[in-house]
């Protein structure tokens, strides 16, 4: 930018004023930790994504602590010590569509009323609960993988 002469003046002869420089629209806002902390929809993500990832690594944690070292994580581990049952795949199955339909008229009855979120739970309350106790007398021993020993 050039400098303006203090003793120039414009052809009506008003004196010119040094320019000035123009803020940009929209300010850069610093994000950092006090900028996040200090909103609530921040704090709340952080949290939330906090507890999320504590809950995966408990799992994994949890299923080490169980399983132990499978064959395919050592080094000198043979062939035939992960042969045999992986897990138990069910077959066909209706929860998972009553699951489905029971989420969706949830999410639909936190948009229209009341009268449609109970009706959501109605459905999806039996959705869940045969998820889980479906295969429930199938057997009580959990497939377990080969070469592990029992602790």
């Amino acid at each position: 930018m050039a400098a303006v002469d203090e003793g120039a003046r414009m052809p009506d002869g008003a004196a010119r004023r040094p320019a000035q420089r123009r803020q940009p629209l929209l300010r850069r806002q610093r994000h950092d930790l006090r900028t996040v902390l200090g909103r609530p929809a921040g704090t709340a993500a952080l949290v939330v994504s906090c507890l999320m990832s504590a809950l995966v690594a408990f799992f994994l944690w949890y299923r080490h602590r169980k399983d132990g070292l499978l064959p395919k994580d050592r080094k000198g581990a043979s062939v035939h010590e992960a042969a045999g049952p992986v897990a138990f795949f069910p077959p066909r199955s209706a929860f998972p569509v009553l699951a489905a339909a029971g989420t969706a008229l949830l999410g639909l009855g936190a948009v229209y009323g009341l009268w449609l979120f109970l009706i959501g739970a109605g459905v999806l309350v039996p959705g869940v609960l045969g998820f889980a106790f479906q295969y429930a007398a199938r057997g009580t021993d959990p497939v377990r993988p080969t070469g592990v020993e029992d602790r």
